[in-house]
């Protein structure tokens, strides 16, 4: 019998460690299912990399030195421009990639940090998905050998529970002197009995000691009563009642248990194990705020300088498209039918005596190029009014001889205020028309 108590005492203890196993990893489960790694490691199982930069670096290098060397060798402007803007966009969208995968990865190592806090010895959320499976599975087993150690306990309490019955038997025959039930029996009697005549002989003396009024004992009894209430009790509204208070309790419960339940996760969350942790990480949240609020501050006073320059900027950018010496006072001068240029959605838009407006797109190959040459030789008059350099390799070669000479007419007024031009062109017209204009001609 000493065997079985102490074999019930080892499985008690077991069933106890057991259900502590149980708790934690449970609560470990409740954690993963509130922050939903489970959603996040489907999502984010492939590797990432990040891209090296020295590929679309070494692309844009190379288009920038051919758009270079286009102004000195016979290389079409229109090719190395197109593979210039290429190489830009490529790197832009590279960039924009890279920054994409840096944005994963930092997400990535966030998830993977909060869940070493539950699982420490993890590197990799691959890992993490295995440790998981791992629980899920031990939560499985346990609860199984639980559900085993309780049966066990249930039988072992049966054997103790006959044991104790028969010891109980065997202290009251030692404190009765009583071997047989028989002989309890007859004892039992003879004390019923003895009950009986004490009865009797209360009555008798309470009959002797009763005062003459008969009915006094009637008028305390009726006294005694509870009062009838006013109204009958409605049974329907109590058990209305009973069932709001029994679901008010419920809820009670819920939330004490979704309180206690929160307060474990943050607890988990931030490494919080006492009151010190707690106000450590309470000074710190704080610290963190007012850091936020001092980067706000910061931000709030950058877009207003950033809104004061690009105030500045559109205003300098209207005073090179229309007023004194603009794009739209050149363009007009050079084509005789446009006038006025505007920028909409970032392009040029020329606008016609009569009205009607054209895009550039819509322009000849001839009127493009001499809006962009305007376009450079207003920009650069102020830009740097007190005087620039500038070098155009064949930039007449789309338009007439009319309108060479207007260009012609315009370069030299560029010159006469303080500029520099160097002019390259295989064209013989050109030639001409520059050294009729008294520009010095240099033959290669």
């Amino acid at each position: 019998r000493l065997r079985d108590e102490n074999k019930l005492k080892e499985v008690k203890t077991e069933i106890i460690d057991l259900e502590k196993e149980i708790d934690e990893l449970k609560n470990k489960e409740k954690i993963i299912e509130l922050e939903d790694f489970k959603s996040y490691i489907a999502k984010a199982q492939a590797d990432v990399k990040v891209l090296p930069i020295i590929y679309p670096l070494l692309f844009l290098s190379a288009a920038t030195i051919i758009f270079i060397l286009s102004f000195f060798l016979p290389i079409p402007k229109f090719l190395a421009v197109g593979i210039l803007i290429l190489s830009c966009a490529l790197s832009i969208f590279f960039i924009y990639k890279r920054k994409k995968i840096r944005k994963m990865l930092f997400e990535k190592n966030t998830w993977l940090n909060k869940a070493q806090k539950l699982f420490p010895d993890i590197s990799s959320l691959t890992e993490l998905a295995h440790k998981i499976k791992i629980m899920e599975k031990m939560i499985i087993e346990k609860q199984v050998l639980l559900n085993e150690k309780t049966k066990l306990i249930d039988h072992l309490s049966k054997e103790e529970t006959v044991a104790n019955i028969e010891k109980g038997i065997s202290d009251l025959r030692n404190k009765t002197g009583i071997a047989e039930l028989s002989d309890l029996k007859k004892k039992i009697d003879t004390k019923r009995k003895i009950d009986t005549e004490l009865s009797k002989l209360d009555g008798k003396i309470s009959g002797m000691l009763s005062e003459r009024d008969h009915k006094k004992w009637e008028r305390i009894i009726r006294e005694m009563r509870a009062k009838r209430p006013e109204k009958e009790p409605d049974i329907i509204s109590e058990k209305d009642l009973k069932k709001e208070a029994q679901k008010t309790q419920e809820k009670i419960n819920e939330l004490t248990r979704e309180i206690k339940i929160f307060k474990e996760v943050e607890q988990t969350k931030f490494n919080i194990t006492d009151d010190r942790s707690a106000f450590i990480e309470y000074d710190r949240l704080h610290k963190t705020l007012e850091n936020y609020a001092l980067e706000k501050k910061a931000a709030l006073i950058v877009r207003e300088i950033f809104n004061e320059m690009s105030s500045e900027l559109d205003e300098f950018i209207h005073d090179i498209i229309t007023g004194n010496d603009s794009l739209s006072e050149y363009f007009k001068s050079i084509t005789g039918r446009y006038d006025e240029v505007e920028i909409k959605n970032k392009n040029f838009v020329v606008k016609e005596k009569s009205g009607r407006k054209f895009k550039t797109d819509d322009l000849s190959s001839g009127a493009k190029d001499q809006l962009l040459l305007c376009f450079r030789l207003a920009a650069l008059k102020h830009i740097y009014p007190k005087g620039s350099f500038l070098i155009l390799d064949d930039a007449f070669i789309f338009a007439d001889w009319d309108r060479r000479q207007k260009l012609v007419d315009l370069i030299k007024k560029f010159i006469e205020d303080s500029n520099q031009v160097i002019y390259l062109t295989s064209d013989n017209h050109t030639r001409d028309i520059l050294k009729a204009s008294g520009a010095k001609i240099t033959t290669i």
